[in-house]
């Protein structure tokens, strides 16, 4: 009985990797079970999920994401040596969408025509980032105050 329970513990341990949260918690008989949802007021234990990227990974393609979408909008980004100086997430509210991160991007560019010439001072970029945290919104949007 124990091998049967530890065996459906371990298939909802591998099922609930793919979906998410998984919850490690005691039955009434005091064994251990996993379930992708809460527990009971029982003694539970919430087992972090690392199937997904980390926070720094997520800001790296978010910021890549973010220079790519402005060099298509602004060509001279693309014809210059261009030096991230610095970056800020916030979160903001938009109309019709909800809670989203805007990211700020400070970016200081220099022709490669002229490698004698200085870099620029830099230029503020903001991309409203997708629901996901990495996608850039393309679309026009409204901040609520």
């Amino acid at each position: 009985m124990k091998k049967l329970i530890l065996i459906a513990g371990m298939l909802l341990l591998l099922a609930s990797h793919a979906v998410g949260k998984t919850y490690k918690c005691k039955d009434e008989e005091g064994n251990t079970v996993f379930s992708d949802s809460a527990c009971s007021a029982v003694a539970r234990e919430e087992v972090k999920d690392r199937s997904g990227p980390s926070d720094a990974t997520i800001e790296k393609r978010a910021i890549k994401g973010c220079l790519s979408y402005w060099k298509q909008k602004k060509p001279y980004l693309n014809s210059s040596d261009v030096r991230i100086e610095g970056y800020r997430f916030q979160w903001v509210s938009v109309k019709k969408a909800g809670a989203r991160r805007l990211l700020h991007l400070d970016v200081s560019t220099k022709e490669r025509t002229n490698p004698d010439m200085e870099m620029r001072a830099p230029q503020r970029l903001q991309c409203l980032m997708l629901g996901d945290g990495v996608s850039v919104n393309t679309y026009e949007y409204e901040l609520e105050p």
